[in-house]
């Protein structure tokens, strides 16, 4: 049995068995991109509703408002598209 300070140790001496990850955990995890898909649908929709809102009454439309709608926006979109590796 190997008690480097480094070893984690292996399944065959009792210790942890080791682990081998290519990227982050939620890369393959499709519940955690729904999630994120739909809220970020959700403060869009939010967004635009609350702009739509506030122009109809006659008041002006907070930059924040704006901001947040269409950062949102730019984040669906990477979210849909993905990356290719």
């Amino acid at each position: 049995m190997n008690h480097e300070p480094n070893d984690w140790g292996s399944s065959e001496d009792g210790g942890a068995p080791a682990v081998k990850r290519s990227g982050p955990a939620y890369e393959n995890d499709q519940h955690f991109y729904r999630v994120v898909a739909w809220s970020l649908s959700i403060t869009v929709i939010l967004s635009m509703l609350g702009s739509l809102g506030l122009a109809y009454l006659g008041k002006s439309i907070p930059e924040s408002i704006l901001a947040l709608g269409s950062t949102a926006v730019g984040a669906l979109a990477g979210v849909l598209v993905g990356s290719k590796r």
